[in-house]
């Protein structure tokens, strides 16, 4: 079962990647490996990456702790934010940034056995246990 843990505006807080400089107000996208990174744009890059928020504060190459992944501030706008067991596959930090499907027999937890497009894991709790927002939703009005 899903268990909502979060919601609307927030602060929280992710490694950086080392050796990288962010400026306050930059957006960021995760890494691939758990990290975040400055934001980077698809005429720069040939693809965008999804942005997870703003930064809050400076990180520059003048910071002792510049070459480590210490953790860093950010504001983002989930709408939702939930704990959610795995049913198919093992949660490791490298999924952080990636989409996934809920199970298909069990709609509160998550398929991480192949790539989908209805829930962002943000945070990887232990191998069955990873934190999400709704990638995929409905607006209505």
């Amino acid at each position: 079962m899903a268990l909502l843990i979060q919601k609307g505006f927030d602060i929280d807080y992710r490694p950086k990647a080392a050796s990288t400089s962010f400026q306050s107000g930059y957006f960021i996208s995760y890494d691939g490996s758990g990290g975040v990174i400055p934001a980077e744009s698809a005429s720069l890059y040939g693809s965008a990456t999804p942005i997870l928020g703003i930064i809050l504060t400076d990180v520059s190459s003048s910071d002792t702790d510049f070459a480590l992944t210490t953790k860093v501030p950010f504001q983002y706008s989930a709408t939702f934010k939930f704990l959610v067991p795995v049913s198919t596959g093992t949660a490791i930090a490298s999924m952080i940034g990636s989409t996934y499907d809920v199970d298909g027999t069990n709609p509160g937890q998550i398929d991480l056995s192949v790539a989908g497009t209805q829930l962002r894991v943000v945070n990887v709790l232990s191998e069955s246990l990873v934190e999400v927002e709704v990638a995929l939703q409905v607006i209505e009005g």
